[in-house]
């Protein structure tokens, strides 16, 4: 598969086939070009933003008989939530300042819709199941009922208030938010998992169910893998108090699904009913497990229910097992309800009521029953390091130095396979806050420790829980590879630096050691001769698909589509009294546009480029069509002094700034 990567140039939510009509390109259509190509994998970069989802899907609803269903289902492909149904990675800024809203999509009846669907072939009718990621975003306000078609019908589900992933489908979800979503009538408020999902360094928060899980429902035969994230504060409105049929506040892992949890918080859950929530509800608070569930290095607190207020684990195969975890300081009936795999051991609970784990049975401590209620010393759910939230040990818990870090087959058959093989810095285990920091030349890996301080019998002690204490932060750096992208590994740049004399651009070249790692190609307007467009390589075939006018003249030079405090930014506008004409400007030559040239309008970001004093690339001069004043073209000096010499319509107005070649 090959890698193409569209930039998204406005927050508006559009879907009018093409970056060059409307505000810019909009996440909704970058999708939908990925969708189109599943062949190949997609990379959306998403720039800080509120992403007000607002295309509704409009026609009525299947009582309406006078749309058939098939027709009704198609026509919402490309309207309400976001269908995944190619490979799209979609990259935000962060999850504190890049946010996709769903709740835009409710017209106050109730009826709205997710923000993502990831869709199997057989929903779709497309050739191959979708697949996403999302990194550094927050998705928030989504909504599911019985009234939405795309829950109802061709193999749809009415569970997972913000996101869907079907049967066959995966999704992985990184540094990321998922908040304040619902079902109605039905599970997983904020998640709905049926194929493969894996969350790392992600919050699932405030969501809520008609039913159970009110943060994560992972469905039979689904696999659920968790990894220092913190799954809190999320509600199963229990359907039926007064009888234990469900429940899961903030996971539930259903028959025959596989759960993995490591390095992970769970607080503040509830499996409950009434108008406060504070009515009897089903089992399990924190997490119901009815499959195989792996609990690893994690801290389940603070939840509640009516049965086994931290853990539930409803399934006479024991099929549930903790190691080095922490269930405690639960409200409404005992920590731990049900049966447990009695290998099972080094965890500290604080009321486990005799039921599966025992005291001092594999090192594991735990009150209740016949001994006092374990008081553990730890701190609120705060930030303490790292993408999400945990609660520290206080001095004197017996959480510290009580766990085992030789996770082997000589005590847990299969716990190796469900232990994260990336989670080391320098080759040491570090604790829930563990980062990873993705740059232009390389990979910094940030977390704390494992081991502070072991004991004197041979075995390496860690604390049990998700947070190692007393832990100082370590980081690793690891380096891109050497060969600066040209793929002859000789770390030399075969470029001709893109100049030639016949108007043209030459093909693209390395960027060596800089900042600037992503390709834009040149594409003259046919119908205005003289005026460019610049895109991405992901954007043209869009374009020639919909605006032949454009030729593409091949490379022009490279830009970069992140920031980075070296980079300025540059923005995008059109000429509205030349159509199809576009300027580039820095942020300060933006505002005067905006206040004193009422003809251009901002499109949004294109891309982030050295300053034009930086001395870290090659000048970009400006140069202006006087046959069409208004209209712009940008070229380095070789080729700029060539069109001085040959073409007089058109005047060199100065550097505007440093690309590469």
């Amino acid at each position: 598969m090959a890698e193409i990567i569209l930039n998204v140039t406005t927050t508006q939510d559009e879907n009018d086939g093409s970056e060059l009509i409307g505000e810019g390109l909009s996440l909704r259509e970058a999708i939908l070009i990925a969708n189109t190509d599943p062949n190949n994998e997609y990379t959306i970069n998403l720039p800080a933003g509120l992403y007000n989802l607002t295309i509704k899907n409009v026609l009525p609803p299947p009582t309406d008989t006078s749309v058939d269903e098939d027709t009704l289902f198609r026509s919402r492909l490309s309207t309400g939530d976001l269908d995944i149904t190619g490979n799209v990675t979609i990259i935000g800024e962060a999850p504190e300042n890049t946010i996709i809203n769903a709740g835009t999509l409710n017209d106050g009846s109730g009826i709205g819709d997710r923000v993502f669907d990831v869709l199997s072939s057989a929903r779709s009718l497309k050739p191959t199941n979708g697949n996403l990621t999302l990194k550094n975003v927050t998705i928030q306000n989504g909504i599911i009922t019985e009234e939405n078609i795309d829950a109802t019908y061709q193999g749809g589900t009415l569970n997972g208030g913000a996101l869907n992933i079907d049967i066959g489908t995966s999704a992985t979800i990184i540094n990321s938010i998922v908040e304040n979503s619902q079902t109605l009538t039905s599970q997983g408020g904020g998640i709905n998992n049926s194929g493969t999902l894996t969350l790392d360094r992600t919050i699932v928060q405030d969501n809520n169910s008609g039913d159970n899980a009110g943060g994560i429902y992972n469905d039979q035969d689904a696999e659920l893998f968790i990894y220092n994230s913190a799954i809190i504060n999320n509600l199963a409105d229990a359907a039926a108090p007064d009888v234990i049929e469900g429940g899961g506040g903030g996971v539930l892992n259903e028959f025959n699904a596989t759960l993995t949890m490591v390095n992970t918080t769970v607080s503040g859950n509830r499996s409950a009913s009434g108008a406060n929530q504070t009515g009897p509800g089903d089992g399990g608070g924190g997490i119901l497990s009815r499959g195989i569930t792996r609990i690893i290095n994690s801290t389940i607190v603070n939840n509640f229910a009516q049965v086994g207020s931290g853990i539930y684990s409803e399934t006479t195969n024991a099929n549930t097992i903790l190691f080095n975890t922490i269930v405690g300081n639960n409200e409404g009936s005992p920590d731990i309800d049900g049966f447990f795999d009695d290998r099972s051991g080094y965890n500290l609970i604080s009321n486990g009521n005799g039921q599966g784990i025992l005291d001092k049975v594999n090192f594991n401590i735990v009150g209740g029953n016949t001994s006092p209620i374990i008081d553990l010393k730890i701190g609120p759910l705060e930030d303490n390091g790292g993408n999400t939230p945990t609660h520290a040990l206080l001095e004197g818990s017996l959480a510290i130095d009580n766990g085992n870090n030789e996770i082997n087959g000589t005590f847990i058959e299969d716990i190796e396979l469900y232990f994260p093989p990336d989670n080391l810095i320098n080759g040491t285990a570090t604790d829930q806050r563990f980062t990873e920091i993705t740059t232009d030349t390389g990979i910094i890996k940030r977390g704390f420790e494992r081991i502070v301080d072991g004991r004197n019998d041979g075995r390496e002690f860690i604390d049990i829980g998700a947070f190692e204490f007393g832990a100082e932060e370590i980081e690793q750096f690891i380096e891109n590879d050497s060969d600066n992208g040209n793929g002859d590994g000789d770390g030399e740049n075969n470029s001709n630096n893109g100049n030639n004399t016949d108007g043209g651009t030459d093909s693209n070249t390395n960027t060596g050691d800089s900042l600037l790692n992503t390709p834009l190609f040149r594409l003259q307007n046919s119908d205005r001769q003289g005026t460019y467009l610049y895109a991405t390589e992901g954007e043209i075939p869009s374009i020639e698909a919909n605006y032949p006018n454009f030729v593409n003249e091949g490379f022009a030079f490279n830009v970069s589509d992140t920031p980075d405090d070296e980079l300025i930014a540059m923005y995008r506008f059109q000429n509205e009294e030349i159509p199809g004409t576009y300027l580039y400007v820095g942020e300060e030559e933006r505002d005067d546009i905006l206040t004193n040239y009422q003809n251009f309008e901002l499109e949004g970001l294109a891309f982030y480029v050295y300053g034009a004093d930086a001395d870290k690339g090659t000048d970009i001069f400006r140069l202006q069509n006087t046959d069409l004043p208004g209209t712009y073209l940008f070229v380095a000096e070789e080729e700029k002094n060539s069109i001085l010499a040959n073409y007089s319509n058109f005047i060199e107005e100065g550097v505007a700034f440093e690309a590469t070649f």
